[in-house]
């Protein structure tokens, strides 16, 4: 798992979220990673021809957009938002299954994290004007489990075998987000999307129970201290009357 920069770390370690990617360099040449993602990588250990996503750099890029908006979400507001619709794009069922897995594990990584639902329903589907990130997230898993569900009862085999990826060099049970010494697209196991996609959406539904939960009874503590107070006060100014009271008659 990355962990956000720290002062005094060694620029070096950063490379290892490039690792086995032909022709990716380190973070400093991030624009030129973007420019390969729209384009292809032309190296000779890249088979890939124009505008056909590569798994390499699209695993590292996701990678990346997960580690930005889980810890730097509050400084990158605006850009997290353009993330997350991407995200939500990479679910759509045109994308290629293997880039679908790795979209809703990034997703899944961010559905475990309620204060960052917290911060999207603030931040943008509270607003008039913004993008409705946390609906459209909902709505993506639940059609993307419903496209899987389609899939599995048509029996398409042109659709099966593009559900198991490229290669078949895939490692079972092991997440295509830390497959870094792949090159080609992994072989994704039957149901492992769909238990991915339905862990996120109850992982989702738990965060947001949590917090109403603890909205629920940080309110009902408020309302105890209030009424405790009141209970206080009110035989103070009782006896506060009753002496004012005996003053007059005095």
């Amino acid at each position: 798992m990355l962990t956000p920069p720290m002062a005094g770390r060694d620029d070096r370690d950063d490379a290892d979220v490039w690792s086995g990617a032909p022709g990716v360099g380190p973070p400093n040449d991030f624009p030129g990673v973007f420019l390969q993602f729209r384009q292809g990588n032309s190296s000779a250990a890249s088979p890939a021809p124009v505008e056909k996503p590569y798994f390499p750099i699209c695993m590292r890029l996701l990678r990346v957009v997960s580690v930005l908006i889980k810890h730097f979400y509050s400084l990158l507001v605006t850009e997290c938002e353009i993330f997350l619709s991407l995200l939500v794009k990479f679910l759509d069922g045109e994308k290629p299954q293997w880039l679908r897995a790795v979209a809703v594990e990034s997703v899944h990584r961010l559905c475990v994290q309620p204060h960052l639902l917290r911060s999207f329903c603030l931040s943008y589907d509270m607003k008039q004007h913004s993008t409705k990130v946390f609906r459209d997230i909902v709505n993506a898993l639940g059609s993307f489990i419903q496209s899987l569900f389609i899939v599995l009862n048509t029996g398409n085999p042109a659709a099966t075998n593009a559900s198991t990826g490229g290669s078949g060099s895939g490692a079972q049970g092991l997440p295509s987000l830390e497959m870094l010494d792949k090159v080609e697209p992994p072989s994704i196991p039957e149901g492992y999307a769909m238990s991915v996609a339905f862990s996120a959406l109850l992982d989702l539904v738990r965060g947001i129970t949590s917090m109403i939960e603890r909205e629920l009874t940080k309110e009902e503590e408020e309302a105890a201290v209030r009424r405790e107070a009141n209970q206080t006060r009110t035989p103070s100014l009782s006896l506060v009357k009753r002496g004012e009271e005996g003053g007059d008659e005095g």
